[in-house]
């Protein structure tokens, strides 16, 4: 079976109807009934689909400067032209082979056939491998079709965590965060992938040992050599193909056994497959992958910043960090976004009108974060979201992103003093229960997300009313402060109510919720600091109903 030639990706058309289709056919029927999206039944695979194609186009060479790319926007190549494009690297993607060939993502030499190698078909899934919380039903065993296996193979090398003694992450490192451009709500594939595509050259045939790590001998991490960027042993490429884990697949008849995925009936499945320790070790890869953020952190008052691959995490894909993701930054920044979403946000919107003289900042299309939250080699959950793309004049740029940046700044300000004020009236401030205060984990994360739903359409509106109008500055902070205030008092009172008949804790809460306005209300250093100074404006207290009206 080769990936790029033989159908295997499931999708759907713009009527309805599902297809089997391979990479080149996604622009097949473009103008009359075009495929609009892929069809996996788990979204972590759909992301991965999504990330693979984007590799086999940066890989066909397609777009080479601004105007091809521009050109391919209206006019995509047809499903002839993109498998003549793929045709010079296509025998990288046997899934199986005869004898010694290569093998899709897959050790070139035969692994160490010893028991303790062989691994079951679910441990190709990062949600459902060995040592994850998810049990399977007793004698259940998994049966993968062809197609399934492969983009499990290639999510788990891509987004691999550690994975114990010479089972290394992925070269963007543990839980990397997927950063992807949708251009319009009604995007098809091909747009969808194409406004993610970087432009570059397709590589010479010499290239390719370097790009896909099975075409040559393994470069293990045995004596903690690693594989770094643009050397000797390493093109920039190899960012879409990584190979951090040594594995074989084992297909066999299927013999009436459907895959455990889709529910189709091929003619071999995968049950198990051989994995050995020891793969590809990478190192300083942070901001070589175009579908990743990039965070910036300090070495130190004179040392140079460094590069980390930014993670998935719980509380990191809302509009705190909107400043962040979605928008370019005048100034040298602490996170940047993904490479491609750079690009798009620079100059590729334009060439999809994107949002043009639309208010509704969901017009503009959406940016897709998505990935796996791990720890302690576990996959804890798979994170999916989307922000909004804001599309605007070069000159409003600035000013909507300092906007979001005093608005997010508020509101982790009211996020923060809320969750003290919870900790103190319902665990009495107890030293155990501190590590959750960080709003990354913990048991009060909950309320971290409940403040950032309640006040999330105001945060999109008011800087969409900021694009169009300077003026409506102060009116619009003025407005957020008081919904941030309202909504704060409100979680505090629904988490931690008074008990009317009486109870020795109302006077810990009641104390607690004192505290809790004073900050809201700017009667403290700290609120002062973080609010009525950056915002300028006056936190005075007012009435109960006039804080409802500015909300």
């Amino acid at each position: 079976m080769n990936l790029i030639t033989d159908p295997w990706l499931p999708v759907r058309r713009a009527d309805g109807s599902r297809a089997t289709i391979s990479p080149a056919q996604i622009t097949s029927q473009f103008r009359e009934n075009p495929v609009i999206r892929i069809d996996w039944p788990r979204a972590d695979f759909h992301i991965a689909t999504l990330e693979m194609l984007v590799g086999l186009m940066r890989l066909a060479g397609l777009a080479q400067d601004r105007r091809d790319w521009r050109l391919c926007v209206a006019f995509p190549p047809s499903p002839a032209e993109l498998e003549a494009a793929f045709a010079p690297f296509a025998h990288a993607f046997n899934l199986w082979a005869d004898g010694d060939a290569p093998r899709f993502l897959q050790d070139l030499d035969p692994l160490d056939g010893r028991e303790k190698n062989q691994r079951p078909a679910t441990d190709l899934l990062l949600d459902l491998a060995d040592g994850n919380p998810v049990t399977m039903k007793p004698g259940f065993e998994m049966a993968l079709s062809p197609g399934a296996a492969a983009i499990a193979l290639y999510t788990l090398q891509a987004w691999a965590h550690p994975g114990g003694r010479g089972h290394y992450s992925t070269l963007r490192g543990a839980s990397p965060l997927v950063q992807l451009v949708q251009p319009r709500p009604d995007a098809t594939l091909w747009e969808a992938v194409w406004a993610n595509t970087p432009r570059g050259k397709a590589p010479e045939a010499a290239d390719l040992p370097r790009i896909f790590p099975w075409l040559a001998p393994t470069i293990t991490g045995i004596g903690g050599r690693s594989v770094r960027p643009v050397r000797d042993d390493a093109h920039d490429l190899q960012a879409f193909w990584p190979m951090p884990r040594r594995i074989r697949l084992c297909f066999e008849p299927a013999n009436g056994r459907a895959c455990s995925i889709t529910g189709t009936e091929p003619e071999v499945v995968l049950s198990s497959f051989w994995m050995q320790s020891s793969g590809v070790r990478y190192a300083d890869w942070a901001g070589v992958h175009p579908l990743t953020p990039v965070a910036h952190l300090s070495a130190g008052k004179d040392g140079p910043r460094i590069k980390r691959s930014l993670k998935a995490r719980r509380g990191l894909v809302g509009y705190r960090h909107y400043h962040n993701l979605a928008l370019l930054r005048p100034d040298a920044p602490d996170i940047s976004p993904a490479p491609a979403t750079q690009e798009w946000l620079e100059w590729r919107g334009e060439a999809y009108a994107v949002g043009r003289g639309h208010t509704n900042a969901a017009a503009a299309g959406s940016l897709l974060l998505a990935g796996y939250e791990t720890t302690n080699s576990k996959a804890l959950s798979f994170l999916h979201s989307r922000l909004p793309i804001f599309a605007m004049e070069p000159e409003a740029a600035p000013r909507v992103h300092t906007e979001a940046t005093l608005l997010t700044q508020a509101a982790d300000f009211a996020s923060q003093v809320l969750r003290v004020a919870l900790n103190d009236a319902l665990f009495l401030g107890k030293a155990s229960y501190t590590g959750a205060l960080d709003g990354s984990n913990g048991v009060l994360l909950a309320v971290t997300e409940q403040l950032e739903g309640a006040t999330e359409a105001l945060f999109y509106d008011t800087l969409a009313r900021v694009r169009e109008d300077a003026g409506v500055l102060m009116p619009g902070r003025e407005a957020w402060v008081a919904r941030l205030r309202l909504e704060a008092l409100r979680i505090f009172d629904e988490e931690a109510p008074l008990d009317p008949l009486g109870s020795p804790a109302n006077e810990r809460i009641a104390k607690a919720r004192r505290i809790l306005m004073d900050h809201l209300f700017g009667r403290t250093d700290d609120a002062r600091k973080a609010i009525t100074k950056p915002l300028g404006i006056s936190l005075t207290l007012r009435p109960a109903n006039t804080v409802e009206s500015a909300a």
